[in-house]
């Protein structure tokens, strides 16, 4: 056999993208379960082994796996764009992948990456080694592979080792964290989180305010009309938006926006005034789903903000600043109107007569 594997890279690129950008585990874990998710997974497993002298990471999915070719000429391309390549999936999922950088998130987690593919009856392994990357000789690295027939199914499974992290691994925070980072519309797509074999947490939305206590809820539909707007796309906006009856801590504050799936903003308040009242009991999500479907690309490489200052960001943040606005003012209406309800529960006084 004549083929090789070629990955195309420079070191920097590896290290500024790879390890810089993803040193913390939550975010590389996202973009592993985002290539599931692309790859028509309905079961992603992630494994945690923090024994000291044997620390690992494995993420195993049931998707489609991938041949020699896929390989060759997707996975070991970074920067590659499948969106703009027409890349399609027989799962009918929209692709969350764009910038064909998520794969370095790999060595922000470990040093050693092991990898094993299984597509139609095929498996293909190979390792790929970062200090060995960062000395290779020449501009394309080649890693060693192996390519065996097998009766399992198809599916992809990853084995981080020579972690980067030498602490243990703080499981239930990275579920809530993991949680916060995706919306995904699928709901037969699955996502569980164990560490050193015990049971599994199952990430889902639930847990993005697993420890709220909500006051009144909005969906989305029900705000839109409530205040009076031009913005072209506010029938594309879906969501909901909650307050509490007692102040959120800090990180919990904000309107978080995903687009297909995946979080394209942080949890912010749109250039209006952090100092109004009203702020210390909001939290929410909203899926600008259009957003992926703009020519440029708006979205952070890190998926932490969107460009504010393109003019299609801008006059959906002048939007979303208009409904907190309008937001603000109900809310405070509300808040008056059970307090009221509550002194006439309790004392049988109409305050309002």
């Amino acid at each position: 056999m004549n083929e090789v594997l070629v990955m195309k890279y420079e070191p920097h690129t590896i290290e500024h993208l790879g390890v810089k950008m993803y040193s913390h585990v939550p975010p590389a874990l996202a973009e592993l379960i985002a290539n599931s998710y692309d790859a028509c997974s309905e079961r992603v497993d992630i494994f945690l082994k923090d024994d000291q002298d044997d620390m690992s990471i494995q993420i195993r999915d049931d998707g489609n796996g991938m041949n020699f070719d896929e390989v060759n000429n997707y996975f070991l391309r970074i920067g590659r764009n499948r969106r703009t390549e027409g890349q399609e999936t027989p799962c009918d999922r929209k692709p969350t992948g764009k910038k064909g950088l998520g794969k370095l998130a790999l060595f922000g987690l470990g040093r050693t990456i092991s990898i094993r593919t299984i597509k139609e009856g095929k498996a293909v392994s190979f390792v790929l080694d970062y200090d060995i990357i960062l000395g290779w000789q020449g501009s394309d690295y080649k890693p060693e592979f192996d390519i065996k027939d097998t009766d399992e199914p198809s599916g992809t499974q990853i084995i981080l080792s020579k972690l980067n992290r030498k602490s243990g691994f703080p499981i239930e925070d990275y579920a809530i964290s993991l949680s916060k980072l995706f919306n995904f519309p699928d709901s037969t797509f699955k996502v569980f989180i164990c560490k050193n074999d015990d049971d599994p947490i199952e990430i889902h939305n639930k847990l993005k305010y697993k420890s709220i206590v909500p006051e009144f809820a909005w969906d989305y539909s029900e705000i839109v009309g409530l205040f009076e707007s031009e913005y072209a796309n506010k029938d594309h906006i879906t969501g909901q938006l909650i307050t509490t009856e007692k102040p959120l801590k800090p990180g919990l504050r904000g309107v978080t926006l995903f687009a297909n799936g995946r979080l394209v903003n942080s949890a912010e308040f749109f250039g209006r005034s952090e100092s109004s009242h009203f702020f210390s009991y909001l939290t929410g999500w909203l899926n600008v789903d259009y957003i992926d479907d703009f020519d440029e690309d708006l979205i952070s490489t890190d998926r932490q903000s969107l460009n504010w200052d393109h003019p299609e960001t801008a006059d959906l943040r002048k939007f979303l600043s208009s409904m907190l606005r309008a937001m603000d003012n109900i809310w405070r209406e509300k808040r008056k109107e059970k307090r009221q309800n509550d002194i006439k529960e309790k004392t049988d006084v109409d305050v309002n007569s």
